[in-house]
């Protein structure tokens, strides 16, 4: 166990964080829709017992959900855990405990459980009568019109037009085209999210300190990147086909890590103000409800490699 736990009793500690991960994991089948967000906190539990506990405590957590998942819910609910959640709280976890820093351990909790998932679907598709791209088309459009009709049932009501088969099968297609974009800023946000979760219960519970160094309020994306983001931007707008696709995935991915940027800068001029925190929260809220303030973000976030607001050009990860 990690110094700083004082003489937290280990195996009681283990139970607790277990069966949180336990119940985060259910909920999206037990409590939705609300269970979906309450979901994609499964991760950070795991990633302290890892931290705090081992790589034993850690693996027998993560394979007993995946277990429980399997014969509650279905095979495909524990395989999914795994490659979505186990395998992130594996590498966040066994990574941070070895002592890598932060922007290391983010990538690799994100790249790899993308690969896993990539080689999972392709595996799937091998099975499949129609082609991957059909398939995937029908699915996000069988999930539109769910969710059309979950609103319809709850009285939210659309204008009909939105909800005929013309434009489900357009907006289907389009999604499918971002599918690889959607996939990795997820696993990105679900990285991040979970990291500074486990990360905030580990100081507040155990005295412990999960990645050492790391200041949200100067993180950054590495200046170098903003040729990939025009790059990206080249390909969208000057290109057609495939080339365009590619160009119009390169600038969501990119757009989400400005926009994490733009959050940290954020952060920074928080912490600078001495805003209080019910005036933070409330911010916050409004930033993480409002598209129009998500472009903003990410614009603020692009706009500190030239402004530098926090006055720390070079530095390429937490300071």
């Amino acid at each position: 166990m990690k110094s700083g736990t004082g003489n937290i009793d280990m195996r009681f500690e283990v139970w607790k964080l277990f069966v949180l991960a336990t119940l985060f994991s259910v909920s999206m089948v037990f409590v939705p829709p609300l269970g979906i967000v309450i979901n994609s906190f499964t991760p950070f539990p795991l990633i302290i017992i890892y931290y705090l506990f081992g790589r034993r405590a850690g693996l027998l957590a993560s394979g007993a959900i995946a277990l429980l998942l399997t014969l509650a819910v279905g095979k495909e609910f524990g395989v999914l855990f795994v490659v979505q959640y186990a395998l992130m709280a594996f590498l966040v976890g066994e990574l941070a405990r070895r002592g890598y820093e932060w922007n290391p351990i983010m990538i690799a909790g994100t790249i790899v459980p993308l690969l896993a998932g990539g080689i999972l679907l392709a595996i799937y598709s091998a099975g499949l009568e129609h082609s991957l791209i059909t398939s995937l088309q029908t699915m996000v459009a069988d999930n539109i019109r769910s969710t059309f009709k979950m609103y319809t049932d709850m009285g939210i009501s659309f204008d009909q037009q939105m909800m005929g088969e013309k434009e489900i099968a357009a907006i289907s297609k389009t999604m499918v085209t971002i599918i690889p974009a959607i996939l990795t800023v997820g696993a990105i946000m679900s990285v991040v999210i979970n990291a500074l979760a486990a990360r905030y219960m580990v100081a507040k519970r155990y005295g412990a300190t999960l990645f050492r160094g790391v200041d949200v309020a100067f993180w950054g994306v590495p200046d170098s990147l903003i040729w990939v983001t025009i790059g990206g931007g080249i390909f969208m707008l000057l290109s057609f086909g495939v080339a365009r696709i590619i160009g119009m995935n390169i600038l969501i991915v990119m757009g989400s890590l400005y926009f994490l940027q733009g959050i940290s800068v954020t952060v920074f001029l928080f912490k600078k103000w001495g805003l209080h925190i019910l005036v933070k929260m409330a911010i916050y809220g409004i930033i993480l409800s409002q598209p129009i303030f998500w472009v903003l973000t990410i614009l603020f976030g692009l706009a500190d490699i030239w402004v530098d607001f926090r006055k720390m050009r070079g530095k390429l990860g937490a300071a």
